[in-house]
């Protein structure tokens, strides 16, 4: 079976000359688009509203937490003082604004989002999008999976700044939502070496992408050029490059014979790939030095980027200075580990599991278990660090911890860490 494309067409409801655009380009002999954003809050999205009802096309929601206002009544968090959303920067890929958000108001906001779109369109959306990939971040994934779970619909995947983010997307999978499992841009001008020029780069395009995992998205910004774009988006005459696309039948040609074209209306659950096993059948004890090879292994294999990889002698020495470990057995496999230095304080430093068993709550067994020694060894509150933005975040705050601060340049230049604590005596 051919590798399977979704081709969107980005922000529907911008502006009046972006709406227009998009109807002609979906209306032209040679459209490939199978898939419409909507945005809810911006200048034009009551005509598109309007214009989406009576439309065949797959239609799905993008997500604004970053353009124009709100449309829910109280969200402190989210706005500044002129009530707009407060802004980021997409050139330098800014949006530290996000930590200000609150979780609370993000639901909120969610909420009147769908809200509109289903009181306007008069359907539920195809999917759950965001206009940046927002929920790329733990704190706005959290309440868009469970969105998307409530409204039973597929989401994009999350990436951050366009590339992968493995721990967010391992976080949908485990969830249930179907997603999609790569995104790419349809031009170069914003964030450039993660888009593609079409015209020119249309061999490069169709070997790179084929060549995925999944489902692939193909992002296109669509729209006649006039001040209100220019005066609405960075990205402007780059949405008039489409129409010189449609009008090439070669490129058309190419795109339907390499591609199968979907929407995210054909996206269906798939069956769980991940190993699915009873809690009874795993057994979590105390680790000892024979288990260094195993602790390797299962590093090396739970999906995670690391700052550094497990050796035997790094092992030897958090084992000769007191670190604590304990490790998941399931059929004599050893499939997670867990770790504590109480040297000073109750610091969780290593937690990983087999990504072959994630979402069995193996995680959550062992985070159970390493609580209950800290508090035996008479500690009352534990810590940990992890990388800023990862679905490591997410499910520190389902474990109840609570974010204390962060920690620059932990792993590299501008790669920091969010230290997280939970206090046992609340347990």
């Amino acid at each position: 079976m051919a590798k399977q494309l979704i081709v969107t067409a980005h922000d529907f409801g911008l502006c009046s000359s972006v709406n227009d655009g998009i109807l002609y380009a979906i209306k032209h002999p040679n459209s490939f688009i199978t898939e419409i954003a909507l945005l809810p809050n911006a200048p034009g999205s009551n005509e598109a509203a309007r214009l989406a009802s009576s439309l065949e096309q797959s239609i799905s929601l993008s997500f604004n937490i970053t353009t124009f206002r709100p449309l829910s009544s109280h969200v402190p968090t989210l706005v500044d003082e002129e009530g707009n959303f407060k802004k980021v920067d997409i050139i330098t890929w800014n949006f530290s604004v996000l930590e200000q958000f609150s979780e609370e108001d993000i639901r909120r906001e969610l909420d009147a989002q769908v809200d509109w779109f289903i009181e306007h369109v008069g359907k539920k959306p195809s999917a759950l999008l965001s206009r940046k990939n927002e929920h790329g971040d733990p704190k706005v994934l959290i309440p868009f999976i469970e969105k998307a779970k409530f409204l039973g619909i597929p989401v994009r995947t999350p990436v951050w700044q366009w590339k992968e983010n493995y721990g967010a997307q391992s976080y949908v999978t485990q969830e249930g939502v179907p997603s999609t499992n790569t995104v790419v841009l349809s031009f170069l001008s914003w964030k450039g070496p993660n888009g593609y020029n079409l015209e020119k780069d249309m061999e490069r395009f169709i070997k790179e992408v084929t060549e995925q995992e999944g489902i692939s998205e193909l992002i296109v910004p669509v729209g006649f050029v006039d001040e209100e774009l220019f005066q609405l988006s960075a990205v402007n005459w780059e949405r008039a490059q489409l129409f010189s696309l449609l009008d090439n039948d070669e490129i058309y040609r190419k795109l339907t014979n390499s591609f199968h074209l979907i929407s995210y209306r054909d996206i269906r659950p798939s069956p769980k790939k991940l190993k699915t096993i009873s809690h009874n059948s795993i057994h979590i004890r105390p680790a000892n030095k024979n288990d260094f090879s195993s602790f390797i292994s299962i590093q090396k294999h739970d999906g995670f980027p690391h700052a550094y990889s497990l050796q035997k002698s790094r092992l030897q020495k958090l084992f000769d200075r007191g670190e604590l470990f304990f490790i998941a057995i399931y059929q004599d496999k050893p499939i997670g580990f867990v770790s504590v230095d109480c040297e000073i304080r109750a610091r969780i430093h290593f937690l990983c599991v087999d990504k072959q068993y994630t979402g069995n709550g193996i995680g959550s067994m062992l985070m159970k278990t390493i609580l209950q020694e800290v508090q035996k060894q008479g500690y009352h509150t534990a810590h940990t660090f992890v990388e800023k933005k990862s679905s490591k975040e997410v499910f520190l705050q389902k474990h109840s911890f609570q974010l204390i601060g962060v920690y620059h340049n932990r792993y590299g230049p501008n790669k920091d860490a969010t230290i997280w604590e939970i206090q046992l005596d609340k347990k």
